[in-house]
């Protein structure tokens, strides 16, 4: 039986995916790319002859977040070819990129990830996953992927947030974190922070800088939503701010503008997203700050962040100073003026 060894390479979180490489020992069947899921595209490789070995990515490709995850797919090109030159040791290696999303769900479809991950199982030259991006794929994917024939195919993410894919907390589902490793082998890393710090980060934050008192907390019910947001509820309760309210959001609202009037009934001065911005995400923000007003007072932790255009950043970084020169001459007016009177 073939064994499986991860020889680990750097990751870059949120933006960059960089990929590492893998080597196995034992004997291999020739490569097929026909074993891989219909979800992947064609095997990116331009060394000699075929690939002996494969990585993938898993990664929703259709919604929202699909920019950011074709970029990730860059990265890895690039590292593969770059920095690898489509060799680890002895091996010749390529790559595939695979879409765990469906355009129906604008994001990660369980039944894809279940899919995707018996078709790796079954790939004995398969030897290294790069993802997946979101929490519940993982948790459908992990487990078939580690009771695979040729042993647990190492995976690594740089997106994964949920607690109990690795460790426990008072919210995880019961049997977590072993009920995604059935052989009793870990083949799970991750190089993102995890639900327990992003979301007492941000209790913390707005705690420390906006003197934050009472809080409205909303979630999309996703793994990674429900968790951030259990996480920053209770760090939020401990640091004495009052929870104004808890709850989901409808993903499929046309309108939240009531949903942000009952919440500016409660007199709550923030609101914590805990949330997939592919969840409606966009038009809950925009309904919110019409009713509640300034950005400030909605808080989110990364997956629930868009990401601009540079164009817009930069726009946005020039406003910003900006205001922040004009806030400066306003004090130092305000200062002058008091020091000619007294």
């Amino acid at each position: 039986m073939k064994k499986r060894i991860l020889i680990g390479g750097p990751i870059a979180a949120v933006i960059l995916l960089v990929a590492g490489a893998a080597a196995v020992a034992g004997p291999l069947r020739s490569s097929s790319a026909s074993a891989l899921p219909s979800t992947c595209g064609p095997v990116f490789y331009k060394g000699s002859g075929s690939p002996k070995l494969i990585v993938v990515s898993d990664l929703p490709l259709q919604g929202a977040g699909r920019a950011q995850n074709l970029e990730m797919g860059q990265a890895i090109r690039y590292v593969l070819e770059k920095q690898y030159h489509f060799k680890v040791g002895k091996y010749t290696v390529g790559y595939a990129g695979c879409d765990d999303s469906t355009a129906q769900a604008g994001r990660y479809d369980p039944a894809v990830c279940s899919a995707n991950g018996t078709a790796y199982a079954a790939n004995s030259n398969l030897i290294g996953i790069l993802g997946t991006f979101n929490s519940g794929c993982s948790k459908v994917l992990l487990p078939i992927v580690n009771r695979a024939p040729g042993g647990p195919i190492p995976m690594i993410s740089s997106a994964n947030t949920a607690v109990g894919l690795t460790h426990n907390a008072p919210w995880n589902s019961p049997g977590e974190p072993g009920i995604y490793y059935p052989t009793g082998k870990r083949n799970y890393f991750r190089v993102a922070a995890t639900d327990d710090y992003q979301g007492p980060s941000m209790a913390d934050a707005l705690k420390a800088l906006k003197k934050t008192k009472k809080v409205y907390i909303l979630n999309d019910q996703t793994t990674f939503g429900a968790g951030v947001a259990s996480a920053f509820q209770g760090r939020a309760k401990k640091l004495g701010m009052t929870v104004a309210g808890y709850e989901p959001w409808d993903l499929n609202a046309t309108d939240y503008t009531a949903l942000a009037q009952k919440i500016k009934n409660t007199g709550a001065t923030a609101v914590y997203l805990g949330g997939l911005v592919c969840d409606n995400g966009v038009k809950l923000l925009k309904d919110l700050r019409s009713v509640l007003g300034p950005p400030c007072s909605s808080p989110a932790p990364t997956a629930g962040r868009p990401s601009p255009p540079r164009s817009q950043q930069a726009r946005r970084r020039r406003a910003c100073t900006s205001a922040t020169r004009a806030s400066r001459s306003r004090s130092s007016a305000r200062r002058g003026r008091r020091s000619s009177r007294t």
